[in-house]
Order: structure tokens, then C-alpha cells, then sequence
């Protein structure tokens, strides 16, 4: 009886601590139960040039300075001022106050805001071929003469962007019914950005998104078009140094973060973004019995957004949580709110000048603050109970091909808009950046666009047409971007949370373990738990080494003994032995596996043979690492380590808070921020120019995401990182845990997967800071194979004394590694003491999904206004007075010398004009050749966390030992009685049949904090034969990059039937 009562109490407890399950419901729902996506597009350009050269053209304002009036536009009305940094004196900023005024009251602000004004009060916008819903924030405020001058003023931002319908948008296409169009939409990274609502079939009210029904069709031919201009030459404003476009993919009733989920296109890219939508339901009953921390969601009744009510379109979701979050925390501290969200609420007034400074500073950290004020209420941000989420797949082509744009029907688009450019506003822009592009437009005069097509036009030579077809696909190419928004698959998949333990299967448990007493069953109790003993827990019992030859080793032996390469070697010890690196504003604790060595007179010439592959590629700290940056404390920085694509990448693992030891991986503390602000920012220098072997003939670089004791497999993981972009890496981390009953009941064969203590790698012990992971065993597989059949080791294997016994690989031996490397993957069962094991799963890991966007690298109209043009500069000094000179030359034979040419001025002085005794033609050209080098040649990577949250997931017993001894004890009480408690299970099964519909059996799912998972790590490689590996810190997550120059110059699936007994994957809290 005893036995029973601790049965009776097991499951009990069971019920008691279960909470819910996240499970696939449907993995073929059909598309008619889901939105359309919604969109919303950013320009990365936030002011004008042509906005500041039209009011140059006032009367008012002639006698201002170009650079004066950016900076004050700027500073008062876009990116804000700085109390700390920007403040001037105060004659300074009454003359700011007096500008600002001249501004308001030019009768080219007049003008410009009237034109505005009349878009406004438009519900409709010529874009395509298709009805356009148009609604702006202003259409239900009311200009009148009262209020006419707060309105002009705070339409500032709009004015000095593209304000006019066909700025951005030149053309949409669909094949559904409509869409509704948004101007002027305010997110994280701009205030004007423009919202795409597609809908298939007419809304009952076009104006209201609420009223769009669900029905999309799919495939490409049934996307959503665009076609975008970013008028890249008329950017004055992008601090990122970047130009093109953000792009979110949501559903309509939400605001997205744009920095954490929005998609970088670059220009002259054509974009097809593939959408995979799948929908997210949440029992009744779940929202009985457990409150909204416990099933980690919210009903739309449970929780009310101040700034998002349903009353004006929106619903409930995390993101509109989490921006809620950000606007009451920006009204608390800066005391103002943003345009937008001021005529729903005018209790605080327009940010300007030092609190947009402060508005901007909030919103630049959207995510960190994570609790709302619900009337009187904090309220932590949590998912949706029922949600639409969206998944995407993006490639990309070249866009516009120079020699056969012209026959496309894109090309009389740009044409028309050109010559509408060229005779507005744009004029001077557009001169500034092609001088010969306004006239040779022009000089079509007004022929149509078809006769220009199609060779038909009279009077013109065959020159000057081709240079119009050439003149419109080249501001195509560097202006434009043509993106196609589809639904991927004809199905979604719909998922189902749910209780874990419903209140019919506790009583079910409850009842069948009373049956289990000897007094209502014939079994003995002994008896039938021997046998669920001995069942389901204990259960019953080679390549030719081919020497080189004797002038080859000559020749080696004149490299190891030359002054240069004993320079040079020095060099490489000296930079291994440093204990930290200099490469930004953080602690970077560094490591080389040279630290391991005893460097002596017996070690010294080996180790100077093995330092060759090093010395060869970028070894010095600053040469592919440019720039580091990272909010956290610092960084764990190793170089030359080795992967399977190169032995000289880097690994980098950033942490948050100090770890005990900065030299050990072990010791990093699990504590992450999410957020594109909170990423890990690095500036990276392929040196393309000093490319001299590349076997893959591509250049650039490859960047891997893992934890951080692991070692990458970087051509089935890694990012290839193209110079010339800056691109975001949003990680989604998850965690896999496995419970000790699987471990006890199940082989790693049986569960798929290890215990760290079922497995030991030769190559990754624990003992030098590794762990058991897939990516390790096959790693470990390979190396063992090239042992066997190469007889021979990588050198950093050779250094960590695992192998001590096998040589390096050099020659011969060097091509049996590689070819055996090359195939990583292909080997899968490693000896372990003598015993083969199959490389299987982690029984405890962290995964990573990534995101991967880009955008064109630096936009060459303001890169010079950029914090990273400084850094590029004086790389640039310091390449053309070193060792890089003669490639620097071969490649651009005037570079250095334009860059000497600047002599010893500050960079600052070069920025803003303030450098004397050099003119401005000068000027222009080191600025152009400084944004040419590090479109050439350079990479901005931004690696982050994207969500506040992560999922966990459990692998357990699919049927667990006290539901087995439930389920046996019901049985047999249903033959041999009948008690009291069998009668309440009998009625209340009736009753839940008649009332309740089917349910479908899943695993369950929740979302845990970021504190609870590791930063990550990153390991980096220059293709150009600089593999940088960052190992960042992360915890749980590393990053590699790789270079592919080398010379300068499973989560398996667990889920079989219980036939024998079987696991269950679910996720947990």
C-alpha cells in the first residue's frame, strides 16, 4: 500500500507542476486560414541633399551654408542633439533658433508642405495597376490655422525624406484585388517609413486592416512586386554608412522592430523574399487553468497596449509589447513623445533637438526594456496566445542588366522618373554624382519610351541611344531594387498549445493506480513491477608520403633562414604571446595555441616551419579585424585557429559580464541582451587586393555560429560574407535538454543522442575547454582518419599535445589532410577507447538559426560622415607606407598617392571641411577613394540576438513509467471490478466526449530568457586566407569567419512509437 501511495504521489505532483505543450496540429493547413503578409520598407537615408539644396535656393536662406543647414535639420529634427557633445555656444544656438525660423517661414517650406498637405488628404495613390488604399497619421487631424504651424513644423522629417508617393515605391504589382499604403510610418530606425497591407479580395473597408480577410494564393507569379528607388545619390544622412532599404515582413495589425527582424536589400539587387507563414492557437482550457507567465503567452483580453489599441487597428503581439515598452519608457525620461503617436495622445509634446536625442537613444535599444504600465499594472511583454508568424527564405540576383534593360518594361519607369528627377528638385543631386546624367537623359528630348526601345527613334545615332540604355541601367544598378513578396508552399503549418496533463487523463491515472491495489486486482504488485522493470527500465540481459625533392627543400630551407621571414617570425611571436588585443574599446583577452608551446632551442625551428601557413596570411591583430564593438564587457579572442576550410581563422566569444578567467571558456557566465544594438559589431578587411591564392576564386568572407566549445564545420555552417556589405546575422538561439529517465531507461543509439560522460573525443577533451557536440565527433572522425592514413596531424593538434607523435602535414601528407577534410561529414563513427561509436547528437545542447540580411557597403555619397571612415583612412596610411604597398599599387596605382596627398590633417578636419590648404576637388577625391576601398575590399557584420526570448525544448519518455503502471492498473481494473472512482472516470468520459472536439497529440513549448542561454561565439575567415574565427561570447553561441585567400597576395528526430519504450521531444520553461 505504501508503494502505492508514492505512486498516487508522483503523479499528483505530475499534475501539479506540468504546465503546457507546444505541438504541430496540422502540418498541411490551407492558405485560406491565413493574412497575406503585411510589409514595411525603410530607406536607409533619412535627410535629403536635395531638401537642403532646395531651400539653399530661398531668398531667406542663400546666405546659409550647406553643411550649416544639414547639420541643424539633422541635429534639431532627425537624429537629434547631444546635450554632451553637441552643444555650442550660446550665440551659436539662438543663430540655430533664428535658421530654423527662416526655414518654417520660406516660401520653399511653404510650398514643400503644402504639396505634403494635399497628399495627406488623398485615401487613394497612383503606384500600379491596382486600387491603393493611401491613409497618413495626419488624415484625421485638423489643419486649420490654429494648428497649421505645429504641423509644419513637425512634418520636418517627412519633408527632408522621400516624402512624395513615387520617391520609393515606383511601381507595385499583384495579381490580388488591392493594398493599403501607409507614408510616413514611424519604427525603430526611421519615421518615414512606408506600410504595404496586399489583400487579395476587396476589404469591407479598405481604409481599416481589420476588415482584411484571410485567402492568399501561392507562388511568384502570385507575389507582391516592388520596384524601389533609394536615389542613393541624393543620401545626406546615413550614419551606418550603408545605403538601400530595410524590409519587415509581419502581419498587418503589428509594428515590427526593424533592426531585429527587418531584411537588408541592397541596390541593384532583384530580391525574391519566399514567406513561410504557420499559426499559432491556444486551448480555452489552457487560458483556465493557467495564468499568462505560466503558458508564457496572452489573450487579447488579458493585457491592453495604450499606444496600440484594437480602437485604431492594432492587436496584441510581442513586438508591439516591446515598442509599447520603449514609448513609455521614452515619455517617463525624455518627456516628449514622437509625431505619430502624439495626435492619438497629446499629453507630452514633439520630441526635437536634446529629447529626440533622448526618443532616439530609447528606441536605439528597443527590447531591453520589457514591462508595460497596463493601467497602473506592470505587465511583462510575453507572446500571443494566437499569432500569425512568418519565416523567410531570401535570394537575390544582379539587377539591371546594362546590356538588355532597355527591352524590359521596368526601363520607361526609369526613364520617366529620371527625366522628372532631372527637372525637379533632384537636379543638383543628381549632378553631383554623375555630371554627364542629366544631359544625356535630356538629350532623348521627347521621344517616347517605345521608340527608344526599340531602335525607332529619328534623329539619334546609335552612340547617343546606347548611351541613354546605358545612362537608365546604371541608375538602376546603383539606385534600385526590385523585390518580389510571395507565400513559399501551397499549406502552413498550425500549432496547438495545450494543457500537457489534462484534468481527464490525471483522473484516468489516479483511478488505474488504484486498481493497482491488491485488493482490486488479481495481479500481485511484486510481479508486475519486475516486469516493468526488466522491459523498460534495467531491462534482460592510404596515401603514399612522397618526400620533397632536394631543390624544393632548399628553397624552404632559404625561406626559414631569410632576414625577412625571421622578421617576420618574430612578428608572429610576438603577436601570439600577447595576452590581450587592441581592436576596440573593450577588453579582448588573447589566445594563440602557441601559448602551449615550450619555446626552446629543441622547439624553435618547428615551430618556425609550422608558423609559415600563419605568417603568410593576415596574422597581425588589426589587418582583417579592423574594428571591434560590442555593449558587453568584452571579448575572448583567439587567432590562428584551425577549421576545416583554413588554419589561420580567428574565433571570437563576447561576454557580457567579466567571467572569472578570461582566458577560459568554461568560465563564461550565461547572460545575453537581444537587439541589433546589443549585437557584436566587427569591421572586416579581406585585403582583396592582396589576394595570391584563392583556391575557390571568390573573395570575401565565411562566418560561423556556435557554442562556445565547439569547433565549426565552416563549409556546412558557415556565412559567406561578400566585401562591399553590411550585413546583420539575427541568432535564434534554442536549448535541447534530455532527461535522466531517457538517460537510465535508453542507449545513446535508442535516444539519438550523448551524455557528455557516454563519449570521449581524443582531439576535444574536456581538459582543454571542450564538450561533447556533433560537429565535434565528426571533427574528431575526420582527424582520426587523416592519423590513419596520412600519418600526420594539424599543427594545432600537434601543439595542444594530443598527437605528439605525428609530424605536421606538409607537402604530400598536406593533400591527404585537405582531400580528407574536404569530406567532413562523410566519416561518422570514431574510436573511443577501442570502441566504435557513431557520432550522434548532444543529449544537452544550444542550437542557432540565423537570419542573414545585407545592404550595399558604404554608400559613397556620405560615407565620409561615418565614424568608420576614420578608421578606414588611417589603415589606409599605415597599408601604404608598409608591406601592402606594392599591392595596393598593382591594384590602384593611384590610391596611396591620393591618400598622401591628405599629409598629416585630421581625419575630423577631412569630415567637416575644415581642412586648410587643400581645395575641394582634392577633398572629394580622398573621400571617394577612402569609400572606394571599403566598398572593394571591406565588410561591416552585426551579429545578434534577435528575439527577447528563446525556446527550450525536453526530450523525454513519450510514455513515462507512472503513466505505464496507470495505464496497466486501468486495464485491469476495467475486468476485474468496478469501484466508485472507475464510475467518476466513466461519467466524466462521457461528458468530455460530448463537449469536447479531437485533439492531436504534440510536444509542448515555452520560452525562456536570455539570461538562461549562452552569448554565442563566432569564428571568422578571410577568404583571402585570413580565417577569423569569432568565438564570441555568447555563451552557447560562436562565430567563425573564415578567409579564402591562403597567401597574402541535428537535432535528430526522437520520436518513434513506444514499442520497447521511446522519448518525446517537447519544450519547457
Amino acid at each position: 500500500m505504501s508503494c502505492l501511495s508514492v505512486l498516487m504521489y508522483m503523479n499528483i505532483d505530475e499534475f501539479v507542476r506540468s504546465s503546457v505543450s507546444f505541438n504541430l496540429e496540422s502540418a498541411t493547413a490551407p492558405l485560406s486560414e491565413v493574412f497575406f503578409p503585411s510589409m514595411v520598407i525603410c530607406n536607409m537615408n533619412k535627410l535629403r541633399k536635395s531638401f537642403i539644396y532646395s531651400l539653399i535656393r530661398d531668398p531667406a536662406l542663400s546666405n546659409v551654408e550647406y553643411h550649416d543647414l544639414l547639420r541643424i535639420v539633422d541635429q534639431v529634427f532627425i537624429e537629434g542633439l547631444d546635450p554632451s557633445t553637441d552643444q555650442g555656444s550660446p550665440n551659436e544656438d539662438a543663430n540655430d533658433t533664428l535658421i530654423i525660423d527662416a526655414i518654417l517661414s520660406s516660401q520653399v517650406y511653404n510650398d514643400l508642405f503644402d504639396e505634403s498637405v494635399s497628399q495627406i488628404l488623398r485615401t487613394d495613390a497612383v503606384l500600379g495597376d491596382i486600387p491603393v488604399s493611401r491613409w497618413h497619421f495626419l488624415s484625421t487631424a485638423s489643419i486649420n490655422n490654429e494648428t497649421r504651424n505645429v504641423f509644419k513644423r513637425s512634418s520636418m522629417v517627412e519633408l527632408a525624406a522621400q516624402f512624395r508617393d513615387r520617391d520609393m515605391i515606383t511601381q507595385l504589382d499583384f495579381g490580388g484585388y488591392g493594398a493599403f499604403y501607409a507614408p510616413a510610418l514611424h519604427t525603430d530606425i526611421s519615421e518615414t517609413c512606408a506600410w504595404l497591407t496586399p489583400f487579395w479580395e476587396k476589404p469591407d473597408d479598405p481604409l481599416l486592416l481589420s476588415t482584411v480577410r484571410k485567402n492568399v494564393l501561392n507562388g511568384a507569379n502570385n507575389g507582391f512586386r516592388i520596384l524601389l528607388d533609394a536615389e542613393s545619390y541624393d543620401y545626406g544622412s546615413s550614419l551606418t554608412g550603408s545605403e538601400g532599404f530595410f524590409i519587415a515582413i509581419l502581419h498587418h495589425l503589428d509594428i515590427p522592430i526593424m533592426k531585429n527582424s527587418g531584411i537588408q536589400i541592397e541596390t541593384g539587387q532583384s530580391v525574391l523574399i519566399s514567406v513561410t507563414p504557420s499559426i499559432i492557437n491556444t486551448t480555452l482550457p489552457c487560458k483556465r487553468r493557467f495564468t499568462p507567465e505560466k503558458r508564457q503567452c496572452y489573450f487579447d483580453d488579458e493585457i491592453h497596449l495604450r499606444h496600440f489599441p484594437p480602437s485604431i487597428g492594432y492587436r496584441y503581439e510581442m513586438s508591439n509589447c516591446l515598442f509599447e515598452a520603449t514609448l513609455q519608457k521614452v515619455e517617463q525620461d525624455c518627456g516628449c513623445i514622437s509625431a505619430k503617436y502624439r495626435y492619438n495622445d497629446q499629453t507630452y509634446p514633439i520630441c526635437e533637438g536634446a529629447q529626440k536625442k533622448c526618443m532616439n537613444k530609447h528606441i536605439d535599444l528597443m527590447g531591453t526594456e520589457r514591462y508595460i504600465d497596463d493601467q497602473g499594472v506592470a505587465k511583462l511583454c510575453l507572446a500571443a496566445c494566437q499569432d500569425q508568424k512568418h519565416s523567410f527564405m531570401v535570394t537575390s540576383a544582379g539587377y539591371a542588366n546594362a546590356e538588355s534593360f532597355h527591352l524590359s518594361p521596368e526601363f520607361c519607369l526609369v526613364l520617366n522618373k529620371i527625366r522628372n528627377s532631372c527637372a525637379g528638385d533632384r537636379i543638383e543631386s543628381l549632378n553631383d554624382w554623375d555630371i554627364d546624367l542629366c544631359p544625356t537623359i535630356q538629350s532623348s528630348g521627347s521621344w517616347d519610351c517605345a521608340s527608344l526601345q526599340n531602335n525607332e527613334a529619328e534623329n539619334i545615332t546609335n552612340a547617343n541611344l546606347k548611351k541613354i540604355h546605358r545612362s537608365v541601367a546604371k541608375y538602376a544598378q546603383r539606385n534600385m531594387a526590385r523585390v518580389n513578396i510571395f507565400i513559399g508552399d501551397s499549406y502552413v503549418k498550425k500549432f496547438l498549445t495545450e494543457e500537457k496533463i489534462t484534468e481527464i487523463s490525471f483522473v484516468g491515472n489516479i483511478g488505474g493506480l488504484m486498481g493497482l491495489d491488491p485488493k482490486l486486482s488479481q495481479i500481485p504488485y511484486h510481479d508486475l513491477l519486475r516486469i516493468i522493470d526488466q522491459v523498460f527500465i534495467d531491462g534482460r540481459t592510404n596515401t603514399t608520403n612522397q618526400a620533397l625533392s632536394e631543390e624544393e627543400g632548399k628553397i624552404i630551407d632559404s625561406i626559414l633562414q631569410s632576414r625577412v621571414y625571421d622578421d617576420l617570425f618574430q612578428e608572429v611571436l610576438s603577436q601570439a604571446l600577447k595576452p590581450n588585443a587592441s581592436l576596440g574599446n573593450i577588453p579582448i583577452a588573447k589566445w594563440h595555441i602557441l601559448n602551449l608551446v615550450d619555446i626552446n632551442e629543441d622547439t624553435i625551428a618547428e615551430i618556425k616551419r609550422s608558423s609559415v601557413v600563419e605568417a603568410a596570411a593576415q596574422f597581425r591583430d588589426e589587418e582583417m579585424i579592423t574594428q571591434v564593438d560590442f555593449a558587453g564587457y568584452g571579448a575572448f579572442y583567439e587567432s590562428r585557429f584551425t577549421t576545416d576550410i583554413s588554419e589561420t581563422c580567428v574565433w571570437f566569444t563576447p561576454f557580457w559580464e567579466r567571467p572569472s578567467d578570461m582566458h577560459s571558456l568554461e568560465t563564461v557566465k550565461k547572460s545575453v541582451r537581444n537587439g541589433a544594438n546589443n549585437g557584436f559589431q566587427i569591421l572586416l578587411d579581406a585585403e582583396s587586393y592582396d589576394y595570391a591564392s584563392s583556391a575557390a576564386g571568390t573573395e570575401g568572407f565565411s562566418i560561423a555560429i556556435l557554442h562556445q566549445l565547439d569547433i565549426p564545420i565552416m563549409k556546412h555552417s558557415g556565412v559567406q560574407i561578400e566585401t562591399g556589405q553590411s550585413v546583420q546575422i539575427a541568432v535564434t538561439p534554442s536549448l535541447i535538454e534530455t532527461t535522466n529517465p531517457c538517460k537510465r531507461r535508453f542507449t545513446p543509439e535508442k535516444r539519438q543522442c550523448y551524455f557528455k560522460d557516454e563519449i570521449n573525443l581524443r582531439h576535444f577533451p574536456s581538459t582543454l575547454g571542450y564538450r561533447y557536440e556533433m560537429s565535434n565527433c565528426l571533427y574528431e572522425a575526420t582527424l582520426q582518419k587523416v592519423e590513419r592514413e596520412c600519418g600526420c596531424t594539424s599543427a594545432q593538434f600537434r601543439y595542444e599535445h594530443i598527437q605528439p607523435q605525428y609530424p605536421s602535414c606538409e607537402a604530400a601528407n598536406k593533400k591527404c589532410m585537405n582531400d580528407l577534410i574536404d569530406l567532413m561529414g562523410t566519416e561518422r563513427t570514431i574510436d573511443d577507447e577501442g570502441v566504435n561509436k557513431p557520432c550522434l547528437a548532444a543529449c544537452e545542447d544550444q542550437k542557432h538559426s540565423l537570419m542573414v540580411t545585407s545592404a550595399g557597403y558604404p554608400n559613397a555619397e556620405s560615407f565620409y560622415l561615418c565614424p568608420d571612415f576614420c578608421l578606414v583612412l588611417r589603415k589606409l596610411r599605415k597599408s601604404c607606407t608598409g608591406d601592402r604597398i606594392e599591392s595596393l599599387e598593382e591594384w590602384d596605382e593611384e590610391l596611396c598617392s591620393i591618400i598622401e596627398s591628405s599629409g598629416s590633417l585630421g581625419c575630423e578636419s577631412l569630415q567637416n571641411n575644415k581642412a586648410t590648404n587643400i581645395s575641394k576637388a582634392n577633398l572629394g577625391k580622398i573621400r571617394r577613394s577612402v569609400a572606394y576601398y571599403a566598398k572593394r575590399n571591406m565588410a561591416r557584420v552585426n551579429i545578434f540576438i534577435r528575439d527577447p526570448y528563446v525556446q527550450r525544448f525536453l526530450t523525454e519518455e513519450k510514455i513515462t513509467e507512472i503513466s505505464f503502471v496507470g495505464n496497466i492498473g486501468g486495464l485491469l481494473g476495467l475486468f476485474v471490478g468496478f469501484s466508485f472512482i472507475s464510475g467518476v472516470e466513466f461519467l466524466y468520459y462521457f461528458f468530455v466526449v460530448g463537449n469536447c472536439t479531437r485533439r492531436m497529440w504534440k510536444g509542448s513549448e515555452k520560452h525562456v530568457e536570455p539570461d538562461k542561454i549562452n552569448p554565442g561565439s563566432n569564428h571568422h575567415c578571410n577568404v583571402a586566407n585570413v580565417v577569423t574565427n569569432l568565438k564570441t561570447l555568447v555563451p552557447s553561441g560562436v562565430l567563425q569567419i573564415a578567409a579564402q585567400d591562403h597567401a597574402s597576395k541535428n537535432l535528430a528526430a526522437i520520436n518513434p512509437s513506444f514499442n520497447g519504450g521511446s522519448t518525446n521531444i517537447t519544450t519547457i520553461q
